[in-house]
């Protein structure tokens, strides 16, 4: 019995591993073509033709070889390769002669002239935007319902793509040739190596840059001046202030297109609660709107802050049975009552930030009344404040815009306490009246590159 549990024991040993499985061996793919560039060669010369380097490139990589018209008549001057691979032969002769070559099967081609494909991966289409605020209420009369505000921005991928065929033109040989495609951002270059590699060197110096993202945080403050307050603001005595034992310093040097005033300061570790605080000294503050928005190099937002009105615009059209009778009508509008701000971001290598800033605020100061077909319509009159600037700025600090300042009419009613409030005769005790009342804009900005 001892036996035959014994050999029964050996024989279920032996069929198992005894170290378990072993491992396969992987399959490595080797690029034959690749290897064979990396061998080493020996030459040495003087006024050595360069078909008989290839010919010896040949022999010792087994591959065939093509050389353009007018390559086998040019001679290496001199040459001492010792122990060098044969890629670093051929990026002799291509650097050297402005030669391109490249691999194509089992073939080494050696060219004067070749075509490169890059992609440059950006969609051609405008990069401008707008909006109308007001129009005619009454076509070739005298009331008008405010005024038109387009805000058309430069830049944009079509002007990218226009920069970018005229920098290439110049990057060329005389000799050489391009073809952009702006819809697939395709961009063909035939010409000498040197030149392709100018092209190269551009085409991924032009991704990096484009390639840039920058995150902008806009806190849009409303300033309710008090009397003591009421012609705003006065920045030119801001210089620094402190709050919760922290200090802050403005930066006056912005060099700016703007009458109103324009600061940069670091508002980081709570700064910008802190510079609420601060303003509340000058009437109460309401932060009306913190949009953010994530932008690529050069790209523009255009953000608004407000409220669409809607009124009537009489519209004319020739017609009728006499030739130029016009044919009046209303037409529904809508008009921004509000902010309209718009930002373009362009971003350096050295984390700063040049932004184009365009605000426009926009307010109804009254409304017109006209008749038309027996019925009473209404139409804004607009007041319209612009400004527009570029400045630069370090990632991560804050740009201040001030001096936006508007009247709002407001009606309030006052009266006898109680008795106002008796019915009929109440109306006796109280009155309405109405109150100007100046609110300051100021603008926060803050670029984060990401």
């Amino acid at each position: 019995m001892n036996r035959l549990t014994l050999f029964l024991g050996l024989i279920l040993f032996s069929s198992s591993p005894v170290f378990g499985d072993e491992p396969s061996i992987p399959k490595v793919e080797v690029d034959q073509t690749k290897a064979s560039l990396l061998k080493k060669i020996s030459i040495q010369g003087k006024s050595i033709p360069i078909s008989s380097i290839m010919e010896l490139v040949s022999e010792e990589t087994n591959l065939g070889y093509y050389l353009d018209p007018g390559i086998s008549s040019l001679v290496v001057a001199d040459l001492n390769f010792k122990d060098a691979t044969i890629k670093e032969l051929l990026d002799f002769l291509e650097t050297n002669y402005d030669l391109v070559y490249r691999i194509e099967g089992n073939k080494i081609l050696l060219k004067n002239y070749d075509t490169w494909t890059f992609e440059i991966s950006f969609p051609a289409r405008s990069n401008k935007s707008s909006i109308t605020i007001g129009g005619s209420v009454i076509p070739m009369g005298e009331l008008t319902g405010g005024a038109q505000i387009r805000s058309e921005f430069s830049g944009g991928q079509s002007d990218l793509y226009t920069a970018i065929e005229s920098d290439v033109k110049a990057l060329l040989s005389p000799a050489g040739k391009f073809s952009l495609n702006r819809n697939s951002g395709v961009l063909l270059v035939s010409d000498s190596a040197s030149a392709l590699k100018r092209v190269k060197h551009y085409i991924e110096k032009v991704r990096e840059s484009k390639d840039r993202k920058v995150r902008i945080e806009v806190k849009i403050v409303e300033v309710s001046l008090d009397n003591t307050n009421s012609y705003g603001i006065d920045w030119s005595f801001v210089k620094n202030f402190s709050a919760n034992s922290t200090s802050f310093s403005f930066k006056l040097d912005q060099n700016t297109a703007l009458t109103q005033q324009v600061f940069s300061i670091d508002l980081k570790g709570g700064g910008f609660t802190s510079f609420l605080n601060f303003l509340s000294t000058y009437g109460k503050v309401n932060l009306l709107s913190q949009p953010s928005i994530v932008l690529m190099n050069g790209e523009n937002a255009l953000l608004s802050v407000g409220r669409l009105l809607t009124y009537w615009e009489l519209t004319a059209q020739a017609a009728g049975a006499q030739v130029g009778t016009p044919v009046v009508y209303p037409v529904q509008k809508n008009i921004l009552k509000g902010l309209l701000f718009s930002v373009t971001p362009f971003i350096s290598s050295d984390s700063s930030v040049t932004m184009e800033i365009t605000p426009v605020l926009a307010d109804v100061s009254k409304w017109e009344t006209y008749q038309w077909q027996g019925q009473t319509l209404e139409a804004p009159s607009v007041d319209i404040r612009e400004a527009h600037t570029m400045l630069k700025i370090r990632s991560g600090e804050t740009i201040i815009l001030g001096g936006l300042i508007s009247n709002k009419e407001n009606k309030v009613e006052r009266g006898i306490p109680i008795l106002s409030r008796v019915p009929v005769i109440g109306n006796l005790f109280k009155k309405q009246e109405k109150v100007i009342e100046r609110t300051e804009l100021v603008i926060f900005i803050t670029p984060q590159i990401e």
